[in-house]
């Protein structure tokens, strides 16, 4: 069973969330505004391995983490980028929805970053913001170049960012990882 794979069975009594696509579960990997230390899951000790220290002065820009119970294409569970008006514990669960996604391609695979917001019930300043456009220019350059700079840090192969993809570009690849999950799971109890 693929590493990654087995890190998402130790998550795999959280579904995805109670009204997928609209509002998902998000587990927090890295606060946002933390330390260039990126932290994975490592499912042989159930605890927090560092898989990557970045440059000095590289912080996360947001919360960042993954949703439970997806499958995306590069075999991992599907990244989530959760905006709050606070950084959020690791480990922790929270209910956000989503407002669009960007592609990012890094080792000739490519990754969709789901962006979302913290759901309305947890912080009632998330209403206002229901598409990445309200987000505002400087906060979309500002997740663009924390992608390409931190995740190819000291690599020689560049990292290239796609262009912003919508709300329902972001709710295909959400059930299609759902789906993936889903059938991946079938498949490992034959």
């Amino acid at each position: 069973m693929k590493h990654s794979q087995s890190i998402e069975l130790q998550f795999g009594h959280l579904s995805p969330g109670d009204d997928v696509p609209a509002e998902l579960n998000a587990i927090i990997r890295l606060p946002g505004q933390s330390t260039a230390v990126s932290y994975e899951c490592d499912p042989r000790y159930n605890l927090l391995r560092v898989s990557c220290i970045t440059g000095a002065g590289t912080r996360f820009w947001q919360n960042y983490g993954f949703v439970p119970g997806t499958l995306a294409q590069d075999g991992d569970p599907l990244d989530i980028v959760v905006l709050a008006p606070f950084p959020l514990e690791r480990l922790s669960v929270v209910a956000c929805r989503p407002v669009g996604m960007l592609p990012v391609t890094h080792h000739a695979t490519t990754e969709e970053k789901i962006v979302a917001m913290v759901s309305d019930r947890v912080c009632a300043a998330s209403a206002p913001v229901q598409r990445l456009e309200d987000l505002g220019d400087y906060a979309l350059t500002q997740m663009k170049a924390f992608f390409e700079s931190y995740c190819g840090f000291g690599q020689a192969e560049a990292v290239r960012c796609g262009e912003w993809e919508d709300l329902h570009a972001a709710e295909r690849v959400i059930l299609g990882a759902v789906k993936s999950f889903k059938d991946s799971a079938s498949c490992m109890r034959r």
